[in-house]
């Protein structure tokens, strides 16, 4: 009998059995492990798309730095999200030479040295262990490429790179203590390191499998780098478009536990604020970074919007420009004062137009951008307010067509497809246009 006859018959038997019953489900934790709460799970694969020059390498070696360093003298948050896993991180990489991620590696180390005066620079990069594949001579590495899966149609396997990847792993982490584990590995890349064409979807689910189960055995997440296929643009819906930019690779749409886009900021987003703050920004120096798809209970769908530094690393301007993604993102955050008070503005502007805004009164988008053209000067709070009425300007979160929205949404209007819109309930609302 065959080893995988054997395999085979055993979770048969032990099904039949009746030993995978569910039944103590109710008994455990509905919280989900993350290394990153929400964003990185704690085993598993997790896949990071994105153009070519987006800054995928960056972004990891960034986590990577966050990761290695130590909970009492480095940073809680990584993205805004806290880290719940610390320890070491093998880097793998067959894209850069050592001398390269060395740089971008103390870079970042001097950086967070800056912001966290009590870190130990040497400590922090000694946690990470790089092995980049280009740099190796034939001595070290003596394989034709750093191929981690190899094979054809119905026989693929583990290469002897990969082996020796988890064979590093289970021999540093049983030698030693838990806080000086190995708990990631990156990859860098799907493309130069997975031994397979990506789009074939056969390869792809063997190589995920094997990696998600050594890794939930192991206690370990992989984070891998892919990239997103040349043409793939971004058109109305960042979300909804990811599927698209993502189809020509199989590795987004089998097992990963996480898929996160990364890609330079474009005219979906509004970085009016942001151009404001940092003249001199160049086009691929604001990154959006979020998670299209994830199967983990509690996954952060928040985007985030990062500057490139020069020091190798990103400034996480989420939280201080709040209104970038709003536009197309239904989770961004929304500073409520704000936007009360530039809905109560336009609400004061159709009581104008409509004299007095009683239920049923109706009024043109052409009726209220005139009167915002007019008198917008006198409302505070419409300021930042471009007077665009027109639905195909509904995305733009500083357009008068994005307040009509949020006021549709309120149910206070009834917006026609073809007509003026109606007033519903516009005498309930609180007069707060400052």
């Amino acid at each position: 009998m065959t080893d995988a006859k054997q395999n085979f018959d055993s979770w048969l038997f032990n099904a039949r059995e009746g030993k995978y019953r569910a039944g103590s489900a109710v008994n455990v934790s509905d919280t989900a492990d993350f290394a990153v709460e929400g964003l990185v799970p704690a085993t598993g694969v997790s896949m990071w798309f994105g153009p070519g020059s987006t800054g995928k390498t960056q972004m990891l070696l960034w986590m990577a730095a966050h990761i290695a360093a130590p909970a009492n003298t480095g940073p809680r948050d990584w993205l805004g999200a806290r880290i719940q896993k610390r320890g070491h991180v093998l880097f793998l990489s067959a894209e850069d030479t050592r001398e390269h991620i060395f740089i971008r590696i103390g870079g970042m180390a001097k950086a967070m040295k800056v912001q966290f005066p009590e870190i130990d620079e040497h400590g922090l990069c000694d946690r990470i262990h790089v092995i980049p594949f280009l740099s190796l001579d034939e001595a070290e590495f003596a394989a034709k490429s750093p191929s981690l899966f190899q094979g054809h149609r119905n026989d693929w396997n583990p290469s002897p790179t990969l082996l020796g990847v988890e064979q590093l792993i289970d021999t540093w982490n049983a030698d030693h203590d838990p806080d000086d584990q190995i708990v990631a590995v990156i990859m860098d890349s799907a493309v130069s390191m997975s031994g397979f064409d990506l789009t074939d979807s056969e390869a792809t689910t063997e190589f995920l499998f094997r990696i998600n189960r050594v890794s939930n055995r192991q206690g370990v997440f992989w984070a891998i780098v892919g990239h997103t296929p040349k043409g793939a643009g971004i058109k109305n819906d960042p979300l909804e478009g990811a599927a698209d930019r993502l189809r020509g690779s199989a590795m987004w749409s089998t097992t990963p536990r996480t898929v996160v886009e990364l890609r330079i900021a474009s005219d979906t987003e509004n970085l009016t604020d942001i151009y404001r703050a940092f003249p001199t920004l160049g086009k691929r120096d604001i990154v959006v970074a979020n998670v299209v798809k994830s199967n983990s209970k509690g996954a952060d769908f928040k985007p985030r919007v990062l500057r490139r530094l020069s020091e190798g690393a990103f400034e996480d301007l989420t939280a201080d420009y709040p209104d970038i993604c709003r536009s197309w993102s239904p989770i961004a955050p929304e500073p409520l004062t704000s936007f009360q008070g530039r809905k109560a503005a336009v609400c004061e502007m159709i009581r104008t137009v409509t004299d007095g805004a009683s239920e049923g009164a109706t009024f043109k988008r052409d009726q209220l951008e005139a009167e915002f053209q007019r008198n917008s000067s006198n409302y505070p709070a419409l300021a930042d307010v471009i007077g665009l009425s027109s639905r195909k300007h509904e995305k733009n979160g500083d357009s008068l067509a994005y307040i009509l929205r949020l006021l549709k949404d309120d149910g206070l209007i009834q917006v026609q497809r073809n007509g003026p819109i109606k007033v519903l309930a516009l005498n309930d609302t609180a007069n707060s246009a400052g």
